[in-house]
């Protein structure tokens, strides 16, 4: 399932749903992997963000953000104790 932009910004924490490289994205700084946890980042993007994309960070709202695919995440579930 391919969320929207809005569904992930909601859900706050995100989980990828499969690997992202830097070949893919030649902006980021690393390969993201299966399974990472990132956060949905809602400060100013200043029109950064591509379309297909969503702004994302390490930390809950800090800086720095990025952006990853919508295609490439899912809201990230609560684990149950």
């Amino acid at each position: 399932m391919i969320y929207d932009q809005l569904q992930l910004r909601d859900a706050g924490f995100l989980r990828l749903k499969r690997m992202v490289t830097q070949l893919e994205c030649p902006w980021l700084a690393r390969d993201y992997f299966k399974g990472e946890i990132v956060y949905a980042y809602h400060r100013y993007t200043y029109g950064c963000v591509t379309p297909g994309s969503i702004a994302v960070s390490y930390l809950e709202d800090q800086e720095p953000f990025f952006q990853l695919p919508l295609d490439s995440l899912e809201p990230a579930m609560a684990r149950q104790c």
